[in-house]
């Protein structure tokens, strides 16, 4: 369960993301789906079928003891600019691609 929290005035301010255990049949599922839970939460992120499976964003994502590089560059992007609608690796790709095209036409 994910909800957001608001003020008075319906601002955001946080959210809250509860984990029903009882409801995980396959115990060996809750690390790697919290991990993906508290990766997703840190930005407007969803998971992809075409992600190699180390990644938090990959839908087969196989419970990687570090965070894959990708993963790492997609946060640091989410933060140097907020963007308003989820970001996945294929529209990561494609606003990657439209910086190299803007930044080589600054020539």
């Amino acid at each position: 369960y994910y909800s957001l929290l608001t003020d008075n005035n319906s601002n955001f301010y946080g959210c809250k993301t509860e984990i029903n255990l009882k409801a995980i049949n396959d115990k060996s599922l809750i690390l790697p789906k919290l991990k993906q839970l508290f990766f997703l939460s840190l930005g407007q992120f969803t998971t992809d079928k075409k992600v190699e499976n180390n990644s938090l964003l990959s839908y087969s994502y196989n419970n990687s003891s570090d965070i894959s590089q990708k993963d790492l560059k997609i946060l640091k992007l989410h933060y140097l600019q907020i963007h308003n609608k989820p970001l996945s690796c294929s529209t990561f790709g494609k606003f990657i691609n439209n910086l190299k095209s803007i930044c080589e036409n600054e020539n």
